[in-house]
């Protein structure tokens, strides 16, 4: 590659080593082991920051340095912050410059981590609730749900206006303003090393994001249009459900992305065995000859995990069924972010789970031993990263508007009911996840409007069905950005690298990276593979299941909504 690259470690390993699926022989490539976060702050903690970029070599193959900003630039004389970067040399020539790129997880360490979040200083730590009543005894249905949600998370923000909420603390600094600014400060001090020197146009930002990353690049690009480079923003959120503390939309592919499951399954046949790196080939949940037959295996499951009839028969497992059912969905919705690697995962959970329904033995250990990520159908591909609670929402919350933080519990509900309603899989509770917080962010603080001339156009990217971050998003973002493009790549998964390997993504991003060349009316990818060892692309909305599949998934999603008692009379906040 002719640009370093400050990336996300596991990320950039993955990106650094992605071929298609190797042959069984025995010199396969090794897994290759990436470091957890105490290694890492072990490194970190030997740098001294400084406001110039002195890199050390690290992590094998990587450089490391500590870039000292201000906590607050609004008080640039005051308290300082310690920024962590990291970098991949570039390993060709000529020498072009530098790519900084936030892959979307808050936790991790990327390009640099954001104020408070993993190893930056100071951290946002000490605000986690610890306010829970213990171990529930009944199911929690209709909206007891949201009001224990709703206690719960007022007292949290107390909490964390406490913990972290003083000036001199990381709270009312961790705003995407400040990761902006942040940004501007990376770049400039990489300008005044001898790279920068020598790098074509070294003060405008070439910046990769991938989900909250694309909001880290629109506010950006709406800020500092004439600082914008090659920017490539992946899986992109709408900026005005961001600031909004409403995320309406991001659910507008879940359900798309959940069908495809079923299809894949029936593509790929029945379960074959395993290839050389471990990784089912064939379908461990196929069934029938359709994927309608399927879904009625699936179904069958779901009807006997209804919380609904639990309770109303005082079953003693009521709390146990209401468990696996919650548990269920949220193991599918964190699969589907990468559906190539991970649709074997959801059918491990469904067999699993259909063996305790089958012996009658729905336990709350029972559930929690099916959701453990052991089995070989499984653990393959990569794993759903942890992610900070905190971290992410005083992010979250300080960008979003204030008039979520003083509502009432009767004043959200109905947005968490309107959210709820959209999808089987997507739960209303995001709803609520700014009510009470107290910090309010400090410094240079930017709100919208969003969009506008920038000195380069974007390229934005998405894949056609994506679950948490709809393709309608990125489209929006082309209209608020002048000259802004999209590619898109047919397949299921979070951001165009949930295809990897797709030759043809990579193709159109090595062309714009070296060249700055937008793709035009070849702005398209086609599928090139799939999950379950699928070795050709489909294009699963032609298949006959696809129109009843999303109908079937629509009505299970409004079922829940109207059975629950959704209360839509409440005020808006």
């Amino acid at each position: 590659m002719l640009f370093p690259y400050l990336i996300f470690f596991a990320l950039l390993s993955s990106l650094a080593t992605a071929k298609p699926k190797p042959t069984c022989t025995s010199d396969a490539p090794a897994r290759t082991h990436t470091p957890d976060l105490e290694d890492i702050a072990k490194i970190y903690s030997k740098i001294t920051p400084s406001t110039n970029i002195t890199w050390v070599k690290c992590l094998d193959k990587f450089y490391c340095a500590n870039l000292d900003v201000p906590l607050s630039y609004g008080t640039p004389n005051g308290t300082r912050n310690s920024v962590p970067l990291i970098k991949l040399a570039a390993n060709a020539e000529p020498y072009k410059g530098m790519i900084i790129t936030n892959p979307g997880d808050l936790v991790d360490l990327g390009s640099w981590e954001p104020r408070g979040v993993g190893i930056s200083v100071p951290a946002a730590d000490g605000c986690s609730n610890t306010t829970s009543n213990g171990k529930r005894q009944t199911p929690l249905l209709g909206d007891d749900r949201y009001s224990k949600l709703y206690d719960m998370v007022v007292k949290k923000g107390a909490a964390c206006s406490s913990a972290i909420g003083g000036a001199d603390q990381a709270g009312p600094n961790m705003h995407t303003t400040v990761v902006v600014n942040d940004m501007i400060s990376i770049v400039d001090a990489y300008a005044r090393t001898a790279d920068g020197k020598i790098a074509q146009n070294p003060t405008l930002v070439n910046f990769w994001g991938e989900s909250y990353g694309t909001i880290v690049g629109q506010y950006f690009a709406s800020i500092y249009p004439e600082r914008v480079g090659r920017f490539f923003l992946d899986g992109a959120v709408d900026p005005d459900d961001w600031v909004g503390a409403f995320a309406y939309r991001s659910s507008q592919s879940t359900d798309e992305a959940f069908a495809s499951f079923f299809i894949y399954c029936n593509l790929a046949g029945p379960f074959k065995g395993f290839d050389c790196q471990d990784y089912p080939i064939g379908c461990p949940y196929y069934t029938g000859t359709t994927s309608d037959d399927i879904w009625n295996r699936f179904n069958r499951l779901i009807d006997q995990l209804d919380p609904r009839i639990a309770s109303g028969n005082n079953w003693k497992n009521a709390t146990a069924i209401e468990f696996g059912l919650v548990s269920l969905k949220s193991a599918i919705m964190q699969n589907l972010y990468y559906a190539y690697s991970q649709f074997p995962r959801i059918a491990g959970y469904l067999l699993d789970l259909e063996e305790i329904v089958k012996a009658q033995n729905i336990t709350i250990d029972g559930i929690k031993e099916v959701f453990q990520p052991k089995k070989p159908l499984h653990s393959h591909g990569r794993g759903v990263k942890d992610s900070s609670d905190d971290a992410l929402t005083a992010v979250s919350c300080s960008d979003a508007s204030s008039a979520f933080r003083d509502a009432t519990f009767q004043q959200v509900l109905p947005y968490a009911r309107l959210l709820e309603s959209q999808s089987w899989l997507y739960a209303g509770e995001d709803a609520y996840q700014c009510v009470g917080w107290q910090i309010d962010p400090i410094g240079p603080y930017f709100s919208g409007p969003f969009g506008g001339e920038t000195k380069n156009p974007i390229l934005f990217g998405s894949s056609t069905r994506d679950p948490v971050t709809p393709i309608l998003s990125a489209l929006k973002g082309t209209s608020l950005f002048k000259d802004a493009r999209l590619l898109t790549v047919e397949g299921t998964g979070h951001c165009t690298s949930s295809q990897d390997p797709n030759k043809c993504v990579k193709t159109k991003l090595y062309n714009f990276w070296q060249t700055g060349q937008l793709p035009s009316t070849d702005d398209h990818c086609p599928s090139e593979n799939g999950p379950f060892g699928i070795q050709k692309g489909y294009r699963l909305e032609e298949t006959p299941s696809w129109r009843p599949l999303l109908r079937a998934l629509e009505n299970m999603a409004l079922d829940a909504w109207t059975a629950y008692g959704p209360n839509l009379r409440g005020s808006s906040p």
